[in-house]
């Protein structure tokens, strides 16, 4: 049995200076957060299972765009003929 999980963290920003009014105005940019873990079983010499699930959320820096999130996960099942 193997466990793993994968984790990752992103900010990206985009700003204009002003710098005669010492303001700084956030243009475009996103916060994209995820996460993955997964488990694979061996039970016996052919056949393999791999339980998974996926999560990513983005999150915009400006107000006039939306959150997404995405969520997907299953089972894998892997069965080999020939050796």
């Amino acid at each position: 049995m193997n466990f793993r999980l994968d984790m990752s963290f992103r900010d990206d920003r985009t700003v204009n200076n002003r710098l005669d009014a010492d303001l700084v105005i956030p243009t475009s940019g996103q916060k994209v957060i995820g996460i993955s873990p997964s488990i694979d079983y061996v039970v016996n010499n052919r056949l393999n299972l791999r339980f998974f699930y996926d999560r990513r959320q983005t999150i915009p820096v400006i107000s006039t765009a939306y959150p997404i999130t995405n969520t997907r996960g299953g089972l894998t099942l892997r069965f080999m003929l020939a050796q």
